[in-house]
């Protein structure tokens, strides 16, 4: 990351996993953690833009809302990667819907059995 003068922002819902997170990252000037949801906030005035890479876990139904706060923080080559989407893909209706209404070009990667990511690109 430091090689690259890049920084790690990170949306922590639980106060259990921001603690870990915090363990995990302890004293790295290119590491931010928030302890709260991205959707209680606004991300374009806490991350500095344009974003390279997005790596989206957490509730699949909010997958949707997640990528729609992040976008604005975007640029053409910016690729946004979403987890768990073969396993829970009966709750990605509203990301499906989303993507289909904006027209977001994806493809989906299985990782390991019954499972994958989403990779979303040209989002601007």
């Amino acid at each position: 990351i430091a090689a690259r003068n890049g920084k790690i922002y990170s949306y922590e819902v639980t106060y259990a996993a921001y603690r870990e997170a915090l363990q995990n990252t302890t004293n790295d000037p290119q590491v931010t953690i928030y302890p709260w949801s991205i959707l209680d906030s606004d991300p374009t005035k806490q991350i500095a833009s344009p974003v390279d890479f997005v790596f989206v876990d957490g509730k699949k139904a909010e997958y949707a809302q997640y990528v729609t706060k992040i976008r604005p923080l975007l640029h053409a080559k910016s690729i946004v990667v979403c987890d768990d989407v073969i396993k829970y893909q009966n709750k990605l209706t509203l990301l499906y819907e989303y993507i289909a209404e904006k027209q977001i070009i994806y493809h989906i990667k299985e990782t390991e059995p019954g499972d994958g990511v989403m990779i979303l690109q040209s989002l601007t």
